[in-house]
């Protein structure tokens, strides 16, 4: 592949550095450093070969980070053939499309974000830890022109659900 630029706006830190870490917070600093170098190239999007020579890093471990920020939808990825390149996620279309909710001893964020993709409707799940820092356990990206068609299913798969739970209660209780 051709060496393509790269904008990486702050020196990474060297292996020794990092690797003196706690676990925890070096997967932080592997995280933050990534979703900085995707924001600072999210035009055109960045591949694990972009970064090889570039960051002091095994390729193994930026493609995790990866993984793990396509999976909590911080980012998202798109294959050209054996190419796959990563993107942040989006911008939010507007400032005040961002609500917040908790349930139970969970928080969920819910925004408008506008991508390569189109326009979507971000969930991100965030669970509270023993300090009260939220860290982030799950996400859900959905077209918006998706949602009203998501809803349904979601609604009659409810409905279905409570109905097969009643029927089971009345099989063990025999009513």
């Amino acid at each position: 592949m051709i060496d393509r630029e790269v904008i990486i706006t702050e020196q990474p830190w060297s292996n020794d550095r990092v690797n003196s870490l706690s676990p925890e917070d070096r997967k932080k600093y592997y995280r933050q450093l990534l979703m900085k170098i995707l924001r600072d190239n999210a035009n055109r999007g960045i591949s694990i070969s972009d970064l090889k020579s570039k960051l002091p890093y095994d390729e193994r471990t930026i493609a995790k980070h990866f993984e793990y920020l396509v999976a909590i939808r911080e980012a998202y990825k798109q294959r050209y053939g054996t190419f796959v390149f990563y993107y942040p996620n989006g911008r939010i279309m507007r400032d005040k499309s961002m609500e917040n909710v908790q349930i139970g001893d969970k928080y969920y964020s819910f925004c408008l974000l506008e991508n390569k993709l189109g326009n979507q409707i971000f969930i991100q799940e965030k669970k509270a830890d023993n300090l009260n820092r939220k860290q982030v356990c799950g996400g859900l990206l959905l077209p918006l022109e998706a949602s009203g068609e998501f809803l349904l299913n979601l609604s009659t798969y409810l409905e279905r659900g409570l109905a097969l739970k009643l029927w089971t209660l009345g099989a063990e209780t025999g009513v």
